[in-house]
């Protein structure tokens, strides 16, 4: 990260491609905290940004969310179904590596980022096939003046799997090589920045820049990522609330009750009416209250006698 990017600059494409490294989420980095794997992947895709991107399909940066499993499965049983399973997914990542060395421009640069957990340290193995050539260069980086023993055993454990995947005819080194690079680290928190340095100095080799030495301080390298990570955070909002189901109307209020209608018959109870009886029960004080009722009380009775009448 020697030079600052304007982060305006960034499509909509190189947005997705880094978030979609980063596994979906990321955060902005806070100093003197250790880097996480999200944000040292979309650190990788910021360089290819800024740098300008290399060759399609020369440069392989292994992701943790498909890397990680495979590893497991590795070591758990390396003939396996999970680890054919989990093989699928990172095949087509290799793909160049594996089918590219035919081709004229068959340079190929394969970033592998090894995480740690005792002590939680990172390193980097690259495996770096120049143009012309069929053999993978095999190279580990480690930013400590004395390299852990638990960060050289994960990362020989990575080259294992990954000589089985290539083919050891195509590997210069099956055991890890002494760590390259001169620069070290003086903290106990920087060493995923360093990481992202060292794959500078390879990406940009790959471009044809030639070896160089990349320089920049800690503190600007921390803020132009920042500012990467910050435009990717603002992408996945806007996506999201795309993506959110629109807001549909408020709903309508429940119809209002109509009052019941009073019944003809209904007699309203009175002092001189049962208190046992129904409202609309027929009867009433000239027919004490009977229940067929009378001519008074009963309306079908009273049509019927007016209708014998009339013959």
């Amino acid at each position: 990260m020697g030079s600052s990017f304007d982060c305006r600059r960034l499509t909509a494409l190189q947005k997705m491609v880094g978030l979609t490294a980063a596994g979906g989420q990321v955060q902005l980095l806070q100093g003197g905290a250790l880097l996480e794997s999200a944000e040292l992947q979309a650190g990788i895709q910021e360089i290819v940004c800024r740098s300008g991107p290399p060759s399609p399909g020369s440069l392989v940066s292994l992701l943790p969310q498909s890397w990680e499993p495979l590893l497991l499965a590795h070591q758990s049983d390396p003939a396996g179904p999970d680890f054919q399973f989990q093989l699928k997914e990172v095949l087509v990542q290799l793909a160049w590596a594996i089918n590219g060395h035919e081709q004229a421009d068959n340079a190929c640069l394969i970033l592998l980022p090894v995480h740690c957990k005792a002590p939680l340290h990172w390193t980097l193995l690259s495996l770096f096939r120049q143009q012309g050539s069929n053999t993978f260069q095999v190279q580990y980086w480690d930013p400590l003046h004395l390299p852990a023993a638990g960060s050289k055993l994960a990362a020989q454990a990575s080259l294992k799997v990954l000589v089985q995947i290539l083919g050891s005819a195509r590997v210069s080194a099956t055991v890890l090589p002494e760590p390259a690079g001169s620069r070290k680290q003086v903290d106990g928190w920087s060493c995923g920045l360093w990481v992202l340095l060292f794959s500078e100095q390879l990406i940009r080799q790959l471009r044809g820049e030639g070896v160089r030495i990349v320089e920049t301080s800690l503190p600007e390298l921390r803020a132009n990522l920042n500012k990467y990570l910050q435009a990717l955070m603002k992408y996945k909002q806007l996506q999201d609330s795309r993506a959110a189901p629109a807001p549909g109307p408020p709903p309508l209020p429940p119809p209002a009750e109509e009052p019941e209608e009073a019944d003809a018959t209904a007699i309203p109870l009175s002092l001189g009416q049962p208190a046992h009886l129904p409202s609309k029960v027929l009867g009433c004080s000239k027919c004490r209250y009977s229940v067929s009722g009378c001519l008074q009380c009963n309306a079908a009775k009273a049509t019927v006698a007016i209708a014998k009448k009339a013959v």
